[in-house]
């Protein structure tokens, strides 16, 4: 505990440094979100995953970049050899790091591929960004997941094996809250989860 509140106040000294210094807080994010990217994509599952989706959500979205991501998976699932699929896939993980889809879908796909490698580390991935969004618990509405979108809903939804039947919007303090009820698959107990709603 003490090393982390070590970490916050050294990362609060960096970020002040860099305000005073004249760093735009979008030049600020960019780097962060750069540093936080490299390290998850070398193997570093440890980061604050917390970090960077709320990062990828201020940032400008990369949807006017070269092809849509459903068109470049499409592309990766028709693709003749492995080399052209993970190109594929590489460019949407590259431009939507910051978002749980991105990587949901890379691991369907290289799993479809027989890629096991690849599979499990998405799946690590997934799993960092799950914890990130699950911190709170989300039984209730005074401990709802805050989420940036609602993929990091259906994602967790998804990772806990709850198909969903029901979803409604609801008050949640000040806020507003996504309530998903649904089925556990492996119990076929009825659960509710609640998830705050940042964009709102």
């Amino acid at each position: 505990m003490a090393a982390r509140l070590v970490v916050l106040a050294m990362l609060l000294i960096v970020a002040t440094a860099k305000a005073q210094a004249g760093f735009a807080p979008q030049e600020q994010d960019s780097a962060r979100y750069v540093e936080l990217r490299s390290r998850i994509a070398a193997g570093d599952t440890t980061v604050d995953f917390t970090e960077l989706r709320v990062i990828a959500a201020r940032r400008p979205s990369p949807l006017g970049i070269g092809s849509s991501p459903a068109e470049h998976l499409a592309l990766a699932r028709d693709a003749p050899d492995s080399l052209v699929a993970r190109a594929h896939v590489d460019s949407v993980i590259w431009l939507y790091f910051g978002h749980v889809r991105a990587h949901v879908d890379a691991k369907r796909i290289f799993e479809e591929r027989h890629d096991t490698t690849r599979s499990l580390s998405e799946a690590a991935i997934v799993r960092g960004f799950i914890a990130s969004i699950g911190a709170n618990g989300g039984l209730t509405a005074t401990t709802a997941m805050p989420v940036v979108s609602i993929d990091e809903e259906y994602a967790y939804l998804a990772a806990h094996h709850v198909h969903r039947e029901m979803q409604a919007l609801s008050k949640c303090g000040t806020g507003k809250c996504d309530v998903l009820t649904g089925v556990e698959e492996s119990t076929g107990q009825i659960v509710t989860y609640y998830f705050l709603l940042t964009w709102q």
